[in-house]
């Protein structure tokens, strides 16, 4: 017998947060899914009983949102830094914007 070559699943991580994950309208989307269908997820496809797309699918949502925490942390951190340079600057103008995504990149290559 063959063996795919590829990671193998391991423990989950610390912060696994599977009902909250249960929860997401992705999440909520699979659950309705009917046996061998398909649902596309950041550039994936998980098929309802397949071996462990479950599992996989599950980790993912932990993935995006562990990284869009991880993002909107950076965008605060910038909107302070920018708010500290420039108070008179008003927070919907283009300059504070693009001040802010100058400060979000530096933060990010600093990591």
């Amino acid at each position: 017998m063959l063996k795919m070559p590829g990671p193998k699943i391991g423990t989950r991580p610390p912060d696994f947060d599977e009902d909250g994950i249960r929860k997401s309208p992705t999440f909520l989307k699979w659950l309705e899914l009917g046996e061998g269908e398909e649902l596309k997820y950041a550039c994936r496809s998980f098929v309802k009983g397949h071996r462990n797309d479950e599992e996989r699918l599950m980790r993912r949502i932990m993935i995006a949102r562990r990284n869009n925490v991880r993002d909107h942390e950076i965008l605060k951190l910038a909107r302070e830094v920018v708010v500290k340079k420039h108070p008179e600057d008003a927070t919907t103008s283009a300059s504070f914007v693009a001040n802010v995504a100058a400060v979000a990149a530096a933060i990010t290559a600093n990591e």
